[in-house]
């Protein structure tokens, strides 16, 4: 699995992004903009493609597994494109300094939300649960999930990174399937 996500997946990424950027440069476009495109343009959306798969029967095949590993390796790539793009768009800086910046965001933001992910989520989800209040359980959800996208804002990256995050957080816990009960209304 790691041959088809970090090779397979990785290179047919970079190789897109970078021909996609090119051409975006020739056409008259700014290295920030080409490196957005070439991002954006990288990607595929893994539940059409796996729809098609397992309709054709195709999941176990090596084509399917190799498929598998590239649409995962794309899924993981939209997490930096949302902490870049806004970068990118609002800073005069150059491109190669506007992702040193972002790095260096994203680590605080990661070590921050993850150290409250691995610390603090669970007790507070464990309180609120004994209390037996449904209000309660919302209430703390949205405020965690606001919180973290308040954070990632804080620190000029995208607030929809912090909402992802918290999201995923909120479900490696113990209390995922009281969340997902309680929080099923607001899709």
């Amino acid at each position: 699995m790691k041959r088809d996500v970090f090779g397979i997946g990785l290179s047919q990424f970079s190789i897109t992004a970078v021909v996609v950027a090119f051409i975006s440069k020739a056409m008259g476009y700014s290295n920030a903009a080409g490196i957005i495109i070439g991002w954006s343009l990288a990607l595929s959306s893994s539940a059409f493609v796996l729809q098609l798969l397992k309709d054709k029967n195709e999941m176990g095949s090596q084509y399917g597994k190799s498929s598998f590993g590239t649409l995962l390796l794309q899924d993981l790539m939209v997490v930096p494109l949302l902490v870049i793009t806004p970068i990118l768009a609002g800073s005069g800086k150059s491109p190669s300094e506007a992702v040193m910046n972002s790095l260096v965001q994203i680590t605080m933001a990661l070590s921050t939300i993850g150290l409250f992910g691995k610390f603090l989520l669970n007790p507070i989800l464990d309180l609120v649960a004994s209390c037996g209040s449904k209000e309660a359980m919302i209430g703390s959800i949205l405020g965690i999930v606001m919180s973290m996208s308040f954070l990632t804002e804080g620190l000029g990256l995208s607030n929809t990174l912090g909402a992802f995050l918290s999201g995923m957080l909120i479900a490696e816990t113990k209390h995922r399937h009281h969340v997902e009960v309680e929080a099923s209304p607001f899709r």
